[in-house]
């Protein structure tokens, strides 16, 4: 695996995919070294992680951004080089994780060895991005596009956008991200009650129970949680009983509190922070809230669907996949400000019956599909298809 950064550095969704494929494969047999990069001496070049071989070249900077990282990249190129030249007969695939400097390393080592080499894309506008770099942009676009064996699309939208690129539509294979799935979805209803009590301080036999919208996410401009917020305060105006769970941290982290404040809603909204495992806030919640402007295949949308929390999301890459409105959730077209408003109402008007069958429709959505032991399989059977040929 060829991941630019990993944890202690990172620990967004790409890493996190990357760990839990990868911990799946171990458990299949597969031997797994991640080859990334560490800004400090802090973090040891070498380590095993529950199974997996961990190898940190020293950077300084992130080195899949290029540009004023120029010179992290080249340390980080230098230093893949030299491990790659030392192991490379004990590799038999090459998986980069996003499509950026990466995967031209990817690519090349590829050529170089006679491997075959996948690179699991985010977003296929990163080539584009491989492209526009000055005087090298060229270079690094033609040897990617040439010498990756397959490109990953984690949504169908995804894979669409890569016939931009003048890809060969065998050459790209729409795989999503996978999440575990450990409870069932009696037990996530059973608990729900005692887990109310203790977060939100719900009694177990009110009879005027709270509805609650869960947000979990980094609050930064992308995320668009100033739609949510001034969407969620128009509709809590004829609705006392509903509440906002805000799950996370970051850059907009104040503006927002103080948003919240100017709306006069801050009665009806609890903010969270930054917590490590989100699990219980998702099993108290009865809705997962994504109001995103982009995203590939959110992480926190496929966890809250495994739980059986009925998603309200913007109609993006990733979510058009998952979402079938008003079956086990709702999809949400533009005007954004309005759809998700009368989403929010509607919500708040489900009567228990429906909310059941919604539940229980988004729980089995992820099971069919996207548990990680499913993805697993695909990525296994398309190894195993590469090594043949």
């Amino acid at each position: 695996m060829i991941s630019a950064q990993f944890v202690p550095d990172v620990f967004g969704g790409a890493v996190h995919q990357c760990i839990k494929l990868s911990n799946e494969l171990i458990s299949e047999g597969y031997e797994i070294t991640v080859l990334t990069s560490r800004r400090t001496f802090k973090n040891s070049y070498e380590q095993n992680m529950d199974g997996i071989h961990v190898v940190r070249i020293w950077t300084g900077g992130p080195p899949q951004l290029m540009g004023r990282h120029f010179v992290s990249s080249l340390i980080w190129f230098a230093g893949c080089t030299k491990w790659f030249i030392a192991h490379h007969r004990d590799i038999d695939i090459i998986h980069v994780h996003q499509a950026k400097f990466q995967a031209f390393i990817g690519a090349l080592f590829g050529k170089w060895y006679k491997k075959p080499v996948i690179v699991k894309a985010g977003n296929a506008s990163d080539l584009a991005s491989l492209k526009r770099k000055a005087l090298y942009g060229n270079i690094l676009y033609k040897t990617v596009k040439s010498n990756i064996t397959k490109f990953i699309a984690i949504s169908s939208q995804i894979q669409e956008e890569f016939k931009n690129y003048d890809l060969n539509s065998i050459k790209v294979l729409n795989i999503p991200n996978g999440v575990y799935q450990t409870l069932t979805l009696e037990q996530i209803l059973l608990k729900k009650p005692n887990y109310r009590y203790r977060l939100f301080n719900e009694e177990k036999n009110s009879s005027s129970k709270c509805k609650y919208f869960l947000f979990v996410g980094r609050l930064s401009e992308e995320k668009n949680i100033y739609l949510l917020i001034s969407v969620f305060a128009e509709a809590s105006v004829n609705y006392e009983n509903i509440r906002l769970v805000i799950v996370g941290d970051g850059p907009l982290k104040e503006k927002i509190k103080s948003f919240v404040t100017q709306k006069k809603i801050e009665n009806k909204v609890v903010f969270v922070g930054y917590i490590k495992n989100v699990n219980d806030y998702l099993i108290a919640a009865d809705f997962f809230t994504l109001p995103s402007k982009t995203e590939g295949m959110s992480n926190a949308l496929l966890e809250a669907m495994s739980m059986g929390l009925i998603p309200i999301s913007t109609n993006i890459s990733g979510s058009s996949d998952l979402v079938e409105d008003k079956k086990n959730g709702f999809l949400i077209d533009k005007p954004w400000d309005i759809n998700f408003r009368e989403a929010i109402v509607k919500c708040a008007n489900l009567d228990n019956d429906c909310m059941k069958k919604m539940q229980s429709e988004s729980f089995y959505t992820i099971k069919r599909k996207y548990t990680m032991e499913n993805i697993a399989r695909q990525y296994i059977d398309l190894y195993d298809m590469l090594l043949k040929v």
